[in-house]
């Protein structure tokens, strides 16, 4: 019986991971994406967001019909994708260290990680250094957190969540000083919350990055091909998508 058993899942991830096999189609894949507006984020009951609409235009220009979405945390769905053939992750930002860790098709958009305060925070901010003395909070697993490691940040003043929503209401009621995130989230975030936006500020942007569709490693070249293909079909949809969302190439 186990012999069976390992038989077919050693088919299974043979099939997956074989480049040559044609059957292979987008219909196949598991795609996750996390609540992050304004890419991904859920409005009246229905996934929305640069990133879900774009995907959507890349979807009909390969003549595949609309898939399923999971929205998971990004923790779950970062090691998904990258232990489980036929996933993607959407959107991630493209680093140096993550680079042979996935395939990539994009840029869908690009945006700036930045630290945000309450507006109240009082203190300059010239270098990323200038952060060390207070306490910063960031989404686990997310680059946010990455990032922030690499800067050198002192690991006892980090404090990480699951959700973008809870490092929200960390800064809000002091509980941390600085929260990392992309300051093109900010906005809706803060309507998600039932708070407003004169609550908070940026402080110091550390850095401006493109966000991708990221694939599992063992995804076909030519799958990828195919979906930057369509992307590059429908700029003009694809940036007029952007603009509705306030964000750019």
């Amino acid at each position: 019986m186990w012999k069976k058993v390992a038989f077919c899942w050693c088919f299974v991830f043979g099939y997956a991971c074989a480049e040559p096999i044609d059957t292979i189609t987008p219909t196949l894949f598991t795609y996750y994406t996390e609540s992050y507006a304004p890419a991904n984020y859920v409005e009246n009951d229905v996934l929305t967001g640069a990133s879900v609409d774009t995907l959507k235009l890349i979807w009909r220009d390969m003549g595949v019909a609309e898939q399923s979405i999971k929205m998971v945390p990004w923790a779950r769905g970062y090691r998904n994708t990258l232990k489980q053939p036929l996933t993607v992750l959407f959107s991630m930002i493209r680093t140096p260290e993550r680079e042979n860790l996935f395939k990539w098709v994009g840029p869908i958009f690009t945006n700036s990680l930045a630290f945000i305060s309450s507006s109240d925070f009082n203190h300059d901010i010239n270098d990323v250094k200038d952060t060390f003395e207070y306490t910063v909070v960031t989404v686990r697993d997310d680059v946010s957190e990455f990032e922030l490691i690499k800067t050198g940040f002192p690991k006892l003043k980090m404090f990480s969540v699951t959700k973008l929503d809870q490092a929200l209401k960390m800064i809000k009621s002091k509980r941390a000083d600085l929260m990392l995130l992309t300051y093109e989230s900010l906005p809706a975030l803060v309507v998600q919350n039932d708070m407003s936006e004169s609550e908070f500020k940026r402080v110091w942007t550390l850095s401006v990055n493109g966000n991708y569709y990221a694939f599992n490693r063992s995804t076909p070249d030519r799958l990828i091909n195919q979906f930057q293909q369509a992307l590059d079909n429908v700029r003009e949809q694809h940036i007029s998508v952007l603009e509705q969302h306030g964000l750019s190439l």
